[in-house]
């Protein structure tokens, strides 16, 4: 497992290739090629040593360790590892690579707390950037110092981590819902107009007036908003607690209605 993790650096790997292949020309060259081979070696080695190649084993070492990872678990091959642990070597084989922007999809799924934590670390000290999409909002609280929320008819920016954001998105719900209170009332405002002087010719232009403003007008939208159910407590406990839910139905657009029975 650990030399397929090394082998994910491929720059790494593709230099450490071309040392190896000089080290063999250079047993079978003639005295006027050894000193040119020599150069394009002393040159190999010195874009291996930038690019971490002198670290890399060790780096690999660290970053499964720090995963969770058993040091008698770096010889064994990746079939023998389950599902959790696959994805756990993936994530190894990113950090390792060190991308200029590392994008990560749920990488807590399958992390334990103490691989959670050296993680969480880790993206506080990378150098790069990083995008991540994620459920755990504690992770995300402690992890994120910008949130790029995809909201309906609009992609919303907002600078901190999810809670700062969750109460930014609050206030600018709490705005929009006051100007789209002012703006009801004031069609209905206009509304009445129209209908009281729309057959009083001395109003005709008036009315029209009125009724290109509306038509023009720019109706405020409430976005749906994500809601909570509550279930009521139970004084007693069931053997088996089960929940048993029925007349589940959903419609586009609204929230799902159901009623829900604890057996």
């Amino acid at each position: 497992m650990l030399d397929e993790v090394e082998d994910a650096a491929t720059e790494i790997s593709t230099i450490a290739e071309k040392i190896n292949a000089l080290h063999k020309a250079l047993e079978n060259t003639d005295t006027a090629a050894h000193d040119k081979l020599l150069t394009q070696l002393g040159e190999l080695q010195h874009s291996y040593e930038i690019a971490g190649g002198y670290d890399v084993r060790h780096e690999a070492q660290a970053i499964l360790s720090g995963l969770g990872f058993k040091q008698t678990d770096y010889q064994r091959p990746l079939s023998e590892f389950s599902g959790g642990w696959l994805m756990r070597a993936e994530l190894a084989k990113l950090l390792l690579i060190k991308p200029d922007l590392l994008l990560l999809d749920e990488p807590t799924n399958h992390l334990d707390l103490e691989a959670q934590i050296w993680f969480e670390k880790y993206l506080s000290s990378y150098r790069g950037a990083v995008m991540v999409t994620s459920h755990d909002r504690a992770f995300l609280n402690r992890v994120v110092n910008k949130v790029l929320a995809i909201e309906p008819g609009e992609v919303v920016f907002q600078p901190g981590n999810y809670d700062n954001y969750v109460l930014a998105r609050q206030k600018r719900m709490e705005t929009l819902e006051a100007s789209a209170k002012r703006q009801e009332k004031l069609i209905e405002k206009e509304t009445k107009f129209i209908n009281r002087f729309r057959s009083q010719a001395t109003k005709a232009s008036v009315v029209q007036s009125r009724i290109k403003r509306l038509d023009k007008l720019q109706r405020i939208t409430i976005p749906r908003t994500t809601k909570k159910i509550h279930f009521p407590s139970l004084s007693r406990r069931t053997a088996d607690g089960r929940l048993s839910i029925c007349g589940i139905s959903k419609r586009p657009m609204t929230a799902t209605s159901f009623t829900a029975t604890l057996i």
